[in-house]
């Protein structure tokens, strides 16, 4: 079992908004993770999330997320607002490669690129995988493909998640937006976009 605290802010984008040309430009040379798919549970509520997600030919894992504090609007930009939430999450591994849950759910097909930032003296730098640098902020960006009638099919999501020390992720994940967003000066991200993937989930089914 596996226990984090994450501080995390997050946008859910379509097609047509511009913001998603700006970032898929920005994300081009990174190279994208493996597809992989996630089972959401439905739980009706916007601060619990619960997924299965199914490694193919390994271990599968259950998770849960769970909401620890209000979200915090957050104004990054004169164009970019978010809601910056904290996390408490939650990891088990299943003895079956495959695992299910009663209840509906939420298959969500995703296809991952990251880019990782760190605090070096104070300023957020872009930092490798290996060997892991703490506090760390990942930014995420991928398409989703949802199996919901209450969705779009095709969802854009930028996420930046803060992990170290809890005292350590406000000031890195801040560090780390105002570094991203520097050179953007065009991106526009709004607040009605900002949420969590419990939100995305609750509203979609």
């Amino acid at each position: 079992m596996q226990v984090a605290v994450t501080t995390e802010v997050r946008w859910f984008l379509r097609a047509h908004e511009a913001a998603v040309d700006v970032l898929e430009r920005w994300f081009q040379a990174i190279a994208p993770e493996p597809p992989r798919e996630d089972r959401y549970v439905r739980t009706d509520r916007h601060d619990l999330g619960l997924k299965v997600r199914d490694a193919k030919g390994r271990t599968a894992r259950f998770e849960s997320k769970h909401r620890i504090a209000p979200p915090t609007t957050t104004r990054f930009t004169a164009t970019v607002a978010g809601r910056v939430e904290r996390w408490q999450k939650v990891s088990l591994a299943v003895s079956k490669t495959e695992a299910s849950c009663d209840g509906e759910m939420l298959h969500v097909r995703k296809v991952r690129r990251v880019r990782r930032y760190g605090l070096v003296r104070g300023q957020a730098r872009e930092v490798p995988r290996d060997p892991p640098v703490t506090p760390c902020c990942a930014v995420e960006w991928s398409v989703l493909e949802i199996d919901a009638t209450r969705a779009p099919s095709t969802l854009w999501t930028l996420g930046f998640e803060a992990t170290g020390e809890p005292a350590d992720q406000l000031p890195c994940l801040v560090a780390v937006t105002r570094e991203v967003f520097a050179d953007k000066p065009e991106l526009e991200l709004g607040l009605t976009a900002s949420f969590g993937y419990a939100q995305l989930v609750a509203d979609a089914i």
